[in-house]
């Protein structure tokens, strides 16, 4: 299972932008599964994706 929660050069959840981001969220959040319902919210309705935004240009990074 390690290997698929090791950080690489795609999936970069160290990103201090990503890691203030799960701060914001944990700190909002009133438990675990609240945390998990805030952070699913948050990934579907405030970042853009690309079939969503009928863009051609796909991102590469979680922090992007």
């Amino acid at each position: 299972m390690n290997t698929y929660l090791c950080e690489t050069e795609y999936i970069d959840f160290t990103n201090p932008h990503i890691m203030e981001k799960v701060k914001d969220l944990r700190e909002h959040s009133t438990d675990n599964l609240d945390y998990i319902l805030q952070a699913y919210l948050f990934v579907r309705d405030e970042i853009s994706h690309t079939w969503d935004v009928k863009e051609t240009i796909v991102s590469k990074k979680a922090s992007d």
